[in-house]
């Protein structure tokens, strides 16, 4: 700014079946495999399934369910153990002439988890497929085809590779060799699959050669990772490091703290995932100490821990294993462990208990229940906690049992805490056998027999199973085999398979040890199966036809994974880092054959363009043959065309339908026939011809609202806005149709990215949705803080005998930059000041230039004084920064200084004055309160103030003369602004010359 005037020149669950888990989807049935799109399902789409779900099984009972997807361990968080959805494998073809083992995948290291499986995964470049994911003892992960032999994954992922130099953790940095985990220790629980973001979330452990991974014992990393199901590419800025503390003065405590130690907890139970968090269990290696229990939460959308909780801050021990079972996760969203040997008092240690946390902020203990007799157990080693709970369908009541082999089961709304007797809680069922491990599995079976839980116990049991009444179990067994477990501790690690409640269906599969103590060490294995209905009749094993159908050895409390007609069985490499099968049965046909599948199973095209599909083969007992496509079904003025035909099997291939302008508006199933020789099957999709897609979709972010605007699609009537939060799954966002092509979404949280999608839509039906636009609002920032950077001031007075010019005006300001001056004032203020005319005016520019620059003034006549004051401030409104200006002067000579008072309009300002006289060498000082006196020069007078305010208000400068005398004084406001400021200054080169020519250099 320039502030000039010629005398002067100035400037400035209830315990109910939880249908999250399990996600049970409607279709048709063929060539033994069925194909749905497997994309994003939102909870509303799901929960209407089930509802039509439901209505069908009480019209049409028994129903023939869907096939699933498998997500966590056990198959859902009731940790059931049961699919229910198995319409292939029953009783009669179960046995060992018509099933058996189909093939193997080699995999790397021992596989402790369950293998997860989920459907129609496409992935990128390789088309869709159903996936078995599959995780290792040596830090690798595994998609796989199910439904192909092929021995090469579809993706892998070996974790070890993110972290220079590290490696699995060797068990004999832990341990004694050949102990309960032979080899390493990786990935070693079952993890858990969100479908409405296609997110695993898995736990792994390595040994680095940096310590980076805590206070204590920092070089043994345990790490929190969400991989993208498509591509196991890390998501959500994952992999987080998992570390915490807890107040407590128990064993390693030090100061009142103790702290999780990544080295020595052993991350045995399987994850669970509950109201947007995930949930995550330790316990011990073989009770090496000084070992805790401990559960932490973790926010599943950005990996910030939640919560965590010592299970004997005080004490020691009252690990949390469970032989590698989940925890039981209710419809109200509340989670239940079991918990080992260890300290307890019933306030803060919690050692033969189970225990049940909310899942709201910082997981907070709701409710616990200890057995009477905690403290014989804890002296014995007989772990209540060895196996984990799981919740009985229709009820309230939770079940769990460990090594005395005594059910406990008791209400989740109050699991009852400690009595003498245990007389407080609903039943302690007496299984009479060895300790329960590997756990119980349940068939709900409405019809026929009832709900029946099935166990297998250590200790040369045999198999059982206790039928449910609706309030308690029936403590006379309904069924058992004939058959015993090994002595020792190699009870049945079991899973349930069955077509709903129908009779016949229902077979019990369970993996052991084939004859030895399977605690310590690797052991031969078997795979068994018995007819649900009746436990003396074993249907098959994988030793009737040893040289086709070995197991190998005893996956150690992997739960067979059982779904679409095949049985998933891990095994264990002999040295525990070596390669080994993952083993895969079915039923065995005579005739080779194929299957077809197509993604996604529904398309939207506006009329005139084109949309594809990806059609798959997958091969059956080792087909090979080339498959023939054709497609039907198209709508008038539509034509397809497949990019490959009469390709090898298994393949891929992409099909194109083109459109034109009279395809008419509506949905059309289309049918894709694969032929190959006599065999034929095929698979519909939906094809939709919609109003054109909506484009030009854009998001501008504002303080807890995102502003959205897109383009008018032709023959729409209305629009819908679908919405992500932070990567999640779109869910319609408007409630009535948008007739506008604007929307404002309020309400929202700052930092949070909000995704949207547009349709358009009218009587026909609605367009695909459009690209994606994001936005994440912001808290506004503070505006930036006004300052003077820099100063000068400058005055002349005419020498001895020189001539006097009255001046007019100023014409013109410049600078060498090329900034653009304004003209504060459309005419300069005239002062008649002791008959002395003085004129005064203000010029200022936005300095965008750095460097040295020159100011040059150019007048329109001459002066007797000249007086100038320039500045350059930071902070200011860069399109319309002037607000407020005024004057005032004086005709006698007087020593106070005053100008005129001006009212500010906004609420941040920089307020800029001067006052000049012709006063030889006099000064200012003691500036009005709040202003601040930057410059002064003499011979004749020009004083610079200025102040920064934050409130809209009148303001008023003022100083003090040395010498009284008449002057002129001037204010300007300017507004800030809410961009950065412009560079800092380095110095002024303050000068004073000759009138006319150019005013001191100024650096900025």
């Amino acid at each position: 700014m320039i502030a000039q005037s010629n005398t002067i020149i100035p400037d400035g669950g209830s315990a109910m079946y939880d249908p999250r888990d399990l996600v049970v989807r409607l279709a048709r049935l063929q060539s033994s495999r069925r194909h749905t799109e497997r994309n994003v399902r939102p909870a509303k789409s799901l929960y209407v399934r089930l509802f039509f779900l439901l209505l069908l099984f009480c019209a049409l009972a028994p129903l023939s369910f869907a096939q699933i997807d498998i997500v966590t361990q056990r198959y859902d968080q009731s940790r059931l153990g049961a699919n229910l959805s198995e319409t292939q494998l029953n009783t009669s073809n179960v046995n060992v002439s018509t099933f058996g083992k189909l093939w193997s995948y080699q995999v790397s290291g021992s596989v402790q988890a369950q293998s997860l499986y989920v459907q129609n995964v496409t992935i990128p470049g390789k088309g869709a497929h159903n996936v078995l994911y599959v995780v290792t003892m040596n830090d690798v992960v595994y998609a796989f085809d199910a439904d192909s032999s092929s021995t090469t994954p579809l993706l892998s992922l070996d974790l070890t590779t993110q972290v220079a130099g590290s490696t699995p953790v060797p068990i004999t940095d832990l341990v004694s060799p050949n102990l309960n985990i032979v080899g390493n220790v990786g990935i070693e629980s079952t993890p858990y699959i969100d479908l409405s973001s296609n997110t695993m979330y898995l736990v792994a452990r390595t040994k680095e050669s940096a310590s980076t991974c805590g206070t204590v014992n920092g070089n043994y990393c345990q790490r929190l990772h969400a991989l993208d199901i498509t591509t196991l590419a890390e998501k959500l800025g994952g992999p987080v490091v998992i570390q915490g503390s807890v107040p407590g003065t128990g064993n390693a405590s030090v100061g009142g703290t103790l702290t999780f130690d990544p080295k020595i907890h052993n991350q045995r139970s399987s994850l669970a995932f509950v109201n947007g968090q995930v949930s995550i269990a330790w316990a011990s290696h073989e009770d090496t100490g000084p070992y805790h229990g401990w559960v932490m939460s973790y926010n599943a959308a950005n990996l910030q821990q939640t919560g965590i909780w010592c299970s004997s801050p005080d004490g020691f021990k009252a690990g949390i294993w469970m032989s590698g079972r989940g925890p039981a996760v209710d419809a109200s969203g509340n989670v239940y462990y079991m918990v080992g040997n260890g300290d307890w008092n019933g306030t803060r240690n919690f050692g033969e208990s189970m225990v049940k946390f909310g899942s709201t902020a910082g997981m907070p203990l709701l409710d616990w229940f200890t057995p009477d007799s905690w403290s014989s157990l804890n002296a014995g080693d007989v772990d209540y906690g060895s196996s984990g709970p799981i919740l009985i369908p229709g009820t309230d009541l939770i079940a769990g049992a460990g090594k005395t082999s005594i059910f406990y089961v008791m209400h989740t709304g109050n699991l009852g805490h400690e009595s003498s007797g245990n007389g407080q809680i609903v039943q302690s069922l007496a299984n009479n056998g060895g300790g329960v491990y590997g756990g119980p599995v349940y068939w709900n079976r409405s019809a026929g027999a009832g709900p029946w839980m099935y166990v297998w116990s250590n200790g040369c049991d045999f198999l059982k199973a206790y039928h449910f009444n609706g309030a308690t179990f029936d403590t006379g067994m309904v069924s058992e085999s004939t058959i015993t477990s090994p002595c020792g501790e190699s009870g049945g690690v079991l899973t349930l398979s069955a077509n709903g409640s129908t009779g016949g269906s229902g077979i019990i599969w369970s993996s052991m040890a084939l004859a030895d103590n399977g605690d310590h060490g690797v052991h031969q294995g078997v795979l068994r199966a018995f007819n649900a209905d009746d436990l003396t009749k074993e249907l098959w094993n994988s030793r009737l036809n040893a040289a086709r159908d070995d197991s190998g050895n005893w996956a150690k409390y992997s739960p067979p994974t059982v779904v679409n007609g095949r049985v998933y069985l891990a095994s264990f490499p002999a040295d525990g880092v070596s390669s080994a099968p993952l083993n895969v049965y079915g039923l065995l046909l005579t005739t080779p054959d194929f299957t077809i599948s197509a993604t996604p199973a529904s398309q939207g095209v506006n009329p005139g363009s084109s949309t594809s599909y990806t059609v798959s083969t997958s091969s059956i007992s080792n087909f090979s043959g080339a498959v023939t496509l054709s497609v039907s079904g198209l709508p008038s003025g539509a034509s397809a065309s497949f990019a490959a035909n009469n390709f090898a099997t298994p393949g891929n291939t992409i099909l194109t339908v083109d459109t034109s302008s009279s395809t008419p508006l509506g949905t059309s199933t289309l049918t894709v026939t694969g032929t190959s020789g006599s065999l034929t099957h095929s698979v519909t999709v939906s094809l939709v011809v919609t109003s054109t897609t909506p484009t030009g979709l854009t998001a501008m972010a504002g303080n807890s609202q995102v502003s959205l605007t897109w383009n008018i699609s032709a023959g729409a009537t209305s629009y819908n806005l679908y919405r992500s939060v932070n990567g999640g799954a779109y869910s319609q966002l408007n409630s009535s149709p948008i007739t506008t092509t604007s929307y404002t979404d309020t309400g929202l949280t700052n930092g949070t990215q909000y995704c949207y999608e547009a349709t358009a839509v009218n009587s026909s039906g609605e367009s695909a949705k459009s690209t994606s636009a994001c936005a994440t609002p912001q808290q506004p920032p503070p505006p930036p803080s006004m300052a003077l950077i820099q100063k000068a001031t400058f005055s002349l007075q005419p020498t001895s005998g020189g001539t006097v010019f009255w001046p007019l005006d100023i014409s013109s300001v410049t600078d060498g930059s090329g900034d653009a001056f304004t003209r504060g004032l459309t005419t300069s203020i005239y002062h008649n000041v002791n008959f002395s005319a003085t004129y005064s005016n203000f010029f200022y520019a936005k300095s965008l230039a750095g460097g040295t620059t020159s100011l040059t003034l150019t007048f329109s006549g001459g002066s007797t004084y000249l007086l100038v004051a320039v500045a350059e401030v930071s902070g200011l409104d860069s399109s319309a920064p002037l607000d407020q200006s005024s004057y005032h002067d004086s005709l006698t000579a007087t020593a106070a200084w005053s100008s005129a008072a001006v009212t500010t309009t906004t609420a941040n300002e920089y307020l800029f004055s001067w006052a000049a006289s012709e006063a030889s060498n006099a000064t200012c000082a003691n500036p009005a309160s709040g202003w601040v006196i930057e410059s002064q020069t003499n011979p004749a007078t020009v004083c610079l103030l200025d102040r920064v305010v934050s409130a809209a208000g009148s303001y008023q400068a003022s100083v003090t003369a040395s010498t009284a005398q008449n002057y002129a004084m001037e204010i300007v406001t300017f507004k800030g602004r809410s961009s950065a400021p412009p560079p800092s200054v380095t110095s002024v080169n303050s000068n004073s010359g000759a009138q006319g020519q150019s005013l001191p250099s100024v650096i900025i």
